[in-house]
C-alpha cells in the first residue's frame, strides 16, 4: 500500500483512529467485550431502540466508565423510575465510581437508602457492569454538595 499525501478526514480519519486504539489495547493485553447480540444486521435499515444502539456503540468502541456514567446522569429518570421526580442525580466521580444523589425530602432520602442496592443493580444493568458506579452518596434533603 502506498502512502497518500492527502490528509485524512471524516470517516477515514475515524477508521484510522479506531484501528490505532484497538492495536494499542491489544498491546496492553486488553480484550474486546463480548457482544450481547449474536445476530448482526447486514445492511438492513431496520430501526432499533435508541438505548440499544448507544450501548452497542459504546461496546463496539470499548469505551469505559466516563461515557457510561454520562448515560447514567442523562437517563436517571429511566433508571430511577418512581424516585426520579423526588431524587436528582447531581454528580458522578469517576475516580471513586460514586454517583451523588440529592433527594428533595426526608421520605425520598429514606426510600433511596432502602433501595440503594436495587438502584446499583439497575445501574449495572444499564451500563453493562458494576465498575461504572460502585457507590451511591445520598445527600440530606436540601443540602447541596460543592462540585
Amino acid at each position: 500500500m502506498t502512502e497518500s499525501t492527502t490528509p485524512l478526514s471524516g470517516v477515514d480519519l475515524a477508521r484510522v483512529a479506531l484501528h490505532n486504539a484497538r492495536e494499542a489495547a491489544k498491546q496492553q493485553g486488553a480484550t474486546c467485550p463480548r457482544r450481547r447480540h449474536t445476530a448482526r444486521r447486514t445492511g438492513s435499515r431496520e430501526p432499533i431502540i435508541f438505548g440499544e444502539a448507544i450501548q452497542q456503540f459504546i461496546a463496539d468502541r470499548a469505551w469505559t466508565a466516563p461515557v457510561a456514567a454520562g448515560g447514567v446522569l442523562g437517563r436517571w429518570s429511566h433508571i430511577a423510575d418512581d424516585l426520579a421526580g423526588r431524587v436528582t442525580a447531581v454528580k458522578y466521580d469517576a475516580d471513586t465510581a460514586t454517583l451523588t444523589l440529592q433527594p428533595d425530602s426526608s421520605a425520598a432520602a429514606t426510600a433511596v437508602r432502602h433501595r440503594q442496592h436495587a438502584l446499583l443493580d439497575r445501574i449495572a444493568e444499564e451500563t453493562g457492569g458494576r465498575e461504572t458506579v460502585r457507590r451511591l452518596e445520598i445527600l440530606g434533603p436540601g443540602r447541596r454538595k460543592a462540585a
